[in-house]
């Protein structure tokens, strides 16, 4: 292995570790490193996600909001899913192609960085690599898919009984969490698919491609906040945290003591009987005498 190879797989490795490094800061150690004073989109999406499912599980005319919100969701999945499906058929095909493996042979031997000693990895392994991904993409698109059809179910019974099947409450939280992370894994790997398949072409593609790519992800992925946003949102998250253990209603297992109706009440409900007694009688009489007039008219005919 000679200089530009090694070249190459110290490019590849920093590359990987570039993208390991952004994702984990995306998804877990954002508050801890450089996205400390920011919030990612993937953390409030959840966030939100969590709230909505509180108020549609309040009220049973909700369900038919709530199911139409995750069938969106699964349908925009289901799409991608597609596209990805579509792409790895592709890649298949490229790497039975003995004709278009040479020619990305080729494109390693004519890189800048490598040079005429041509690429480390064999054109098979890049394609793999490329493949790899869609296929992990289309795996938890599927899953996000799936999670979305439970938490339809899991959702709509909460609502109609929220206090019969308190207990399911939890697994909506676990629903929505699981199903968030499958869903932003499906896209990473998919956005992760361009320097993959860039890397056929040659390592400076790829070198460009992945410094490109994280810098937009990192301007449209993550928002700036300030100190008091972010003690807001601590506040509001324990508060969703409570509510949903404790489920869409109070936590008192008891049933509410019916009231006892008080003199005042009684007294109301007699008068509102009373009139609808004398409303019910004056519509008697009303009919009656239509009976009477419409008796004279044929009478006299």
């Amino acid at each position: 292995m000679d200089g530009s190879q090694v070249a190459e797989v110290v490019l590849v490795a920093f590359c990987g570790l570039l993208f390991a490094a952004y994702f984990a800061n995306y998804f877990w150690l954002g508050k801890y490193l450089i996205f400390k004073n920011k919030v990612s989109l993937w953390n409030v999406g959840v966030d939100a996600r969590k709230e909505w499912a509180i108020q549609m599980m309040k009220n049973p005319k909700d369900s038919i909001t709530a199911i139409q919100g995750l069938r969106n969701g699964a349908l925009g999945a289901t799409i991608l899913g597609t596209a990805a499906a579509q792409m790895a058929s592709r890649v298949i095909v490229v790497l039975c192609n003995q004709e278009t493996l040479a020619q990305i042979r080729a494109f390693g031997e004519s890189d800048p960085i490598t040079g005429g000693s041509g690429s480390i990895a064999s054109p098979e392994v890049k394609l793999t690599l490329a493949l790899g991904t869609l296929l992990l993409s289309l795996m938890c698109l599927a899953q996000f898919v799936r999670f979305s059809l439970h938490l339809m179910y899991v959702m709509n019974v909460v609502a109609s009984d929220p206090d019969k099947y308190r207990h399911l409450t939890k697994l909506v939280r676990v629903f929505i969490k699981r199903s968030s992370i499958y869903f932003a894994l499906g896209l990473r790997f998919l956005f992760l698919f361009l320097p993959a398949i860039m890397w056929c072409v040659g390592i400076l593609a790829l070198l460009i491609t992945t410094v490109v790519q994280i810098s937009v992800m990192v301007v449209l992925d993550i928002v700036p906040v300030s100190e008091e946003w972010n003690e807001r949102q601590r506040d509001v998250l324990e508060e969703d945290e409570r509510r949903l253990i404790e489920g869409p209603h109070p936590a008192s297992g008891e049933e509410a003591a019916p009231q006892q109706p008080t003199e005042a009440g009684k007294a109301g409900k007699a008068g509102a009987n009373a009139g609808q007694a004398q409303k019910a009688a004056a519509e008697d009489d009303a009919a009656a005498e239509t009976a009477a007039v419409a008796a004279a008219a044929v009478a006299a005919m």
